[in-house]
C-alpha cells in the first residue's frame, strides 16, 4: 500500500517448486529470444506422483525476527558542551547528545530515567507459513493440488505481508509422444509497507 513496489517474485509459492534451472548465454537466447540474452531462470512446478492412493502433505513453520541495532548512547543528556538544554524552551540545540551526564540530572529530586526509543518503536517480527497438498496419479496421469498461507508481521509497526496461494496441476499421457498438462495458479498478496 505504501513505499516502493515489490518484485513479483513474492507471488511464487516455494512449496510448489520442483526445481530451478539457470540458463545463460546462447541457451537462454535460443529458447526465449533477445529478452533472455542476459540469462533466464526456469522454475519447474511439481507434477504429483504415480501413486494410486492420494498422498497428503502438511507443513507448518513459525519464525521470529528482531532488529540488529548498534549501541545507543545513554551516558549524556540532550544539550551541548556539558549542559542540559530543554528542547521545549531552547529549540534545536537540544538535538545534540552531549549535554550533562545523565547520572547528574534529577527531576523532582529523583534520578532521570533513561530509555532506548528504539525499544518502543520496533517490535518482534513473526512469520507463519502453512501448507497442505494432495498428490497422486496412475501409470499415465498425475495430479497435485496445493494451498498455502504465509503471514509476516514486520519488525516495524504497521508493516505486514500476507499471501494466499492455490495451485493445481493435472498431467496425462495420451500417447508415447503426446502429453497434456493443465495447471492453475491463483495468488493473492496484501503488502503493507512503510512510506519512503
Amino acid at each position: 500500500n505504501q513505499g516502493s513496489t515489490s518484485n513479483r517474485a513474492i507471488d511464487i509459492d516455494p512449496s510448489i517448486i520442483e526445481s530451478i534451472t539457470v540458463l545463460k548465454g546462447g541457451a537462454a537466447t535460443a529458447l526465449y529470444g533477445a529478452a533472455a540474452a542476459r540469462g533466464a531462470i526456469l522454475i519447474t512446478t511439481k507434477t504429483g506422483s504415480k501413486n494410486p492412493k492420494p498422498v497428503i502433505s502438511i507443513s507448518s513453520s513459525l519464525k521470529f525476527e528482531s532488529p540488529v541495532l548498534g549501541e545507543y548512547q545513554t551516558s549524556y543528556s540532550q544539550g551541548l558542551n556539558g549542559n542540559y538544554i530543554n528542547g521545549n524552551i531552547q529549540g534545536t540545540a537540544s538535538s545534540q547528545s552531549y549535554g550533562a551526564r545523565i547520572d547528574t540530572l534529577k527531576v523532582d529530586g529523583a534520578p532521570v530515567k533513561t530509555y532506548d526509543p528504539r525499544d518502543i518503536f520496533f517490535r518482534t517480527g513473526k512469520t507463519t507459513d502453512n501448507n497442505i497438498s494432495v498428490s497422486g496419479g496412475a501409470d499415465k496421469s498425475k495430479y497435485v493440488i496445493s494451498y498455502s498461507y504465509l503471514n509476516n508481521q514486520g519488525i516495524i509497526p504497521t508493516t505486514s505481508f500476507a499471501r494466499n496461494a492455490f495451485f493445481g496441476k493435472f498431467t496425462n499421457q495420451f500417447a508415447d509422444n503426446f502429453t497434456a498438462t493443465i495447471s492453475l495458479n491463483y495468488v493473492n498478496t496484501v503488502n503493507h509497507r512503510t512510506q519512503e
